[in-house]
């Protein structure tokens, strides 16, 4: 039972300190890449406290080569870990996309699986996008699935009259961003032209193409 414990307790200590140090740590601005790395360090402080106890361990400290052989050994674990947790973490978004499962977002559902792009955005949405930390913003689209305002919800894309087609990722959609501050609508209001904000999160350039030769023979905007 002491062996037991001894495992157990261990494990909840440094699983309490990944999770305590992950908020602040996110809140820089390239934390979240690094995230693994946060994840790998707090398992391998959990190893060493497992390993340090065994009798060969200690000795194998007490060399030269001993040292040398254990911080090889560390390295490589530290490595492994990081990239297999940045492997698990990148499959789940990618999961919880394409099932539709989208945990971050209350409300209503703002993508749905689709078999040309893998997933778009759904019409006529009114969503919130939780993440911590962070604050709450609200997402709405209009009724051809385009990121709007919520007082432009109603608003019909005719052909001829849009002035510019926004086309990207999520710097175009504006991820926990309001929508009155992404700078498409800002473009739009700035100088009075009707937009498109076409723009995905998690979308490349392969299906901003496929998006250009769908959309810009539809709406034919003056610019793109």
């Amino acid at each position: 039972m002491q062996k037991f414990w001894a495992l157990i307790l261990p494990i909840v200590f440094w699983t309490v300190l990944f999770f305590f140090l992950r908020f602040p740590f996110n809140s820089f601005p390239i934390g979240s890449d690094l995230e693994p790395f946060l994840f790998s360090f707090t398992a391998l402080g959990w190893m060493f406290g497992v390993i340090y106890p065994v009798k060969r361990v200690r000795l194998l400290l007490q060399q030269r080569r001993g040292r040398l052989l254990l911080g090889l050994g560390f390295l490589a674990f530290f490595l492994a870990g990081a990239y297999a947790f940045h492997l698990i973490s990148r499959s789940y978004r990618l999961y919880t996309i394409l099932t539709e499962e989208q945990p971050s977002f209350t409300g209503e559902r703002l993508r749905q699986s689709d078999l040309k792009y893998g997933y778009r955005h759904l019409p006529n949405v009114l969503s919130m996008d939780l993440k911590m930390p962070g604050d709450t913003v609200f997402v709405y689209t209009d009724r051809d699935g385009f990121r709007v305002r919520g007082v432009d919800t109603a608003r019909v894309n005719k052909p001829g009259e849009i002035d510019v087609l926004f086309l990207g990722c999520s710097f175009t959609y504006g991820e926990m961003c309001n929508a009155d501050s992404i700078f498409s609508d800002r473009t739009g209001m700035s100088a009075n032209l009707r937009t498109i904000n076409a723009g995905v999160s998690g979308w490349g350039l392969s299906q901003m193409w496929l998006a250009a030769q769908e959309l810009v023979p539809r709406y034919k905007p003056k610019h793109v």
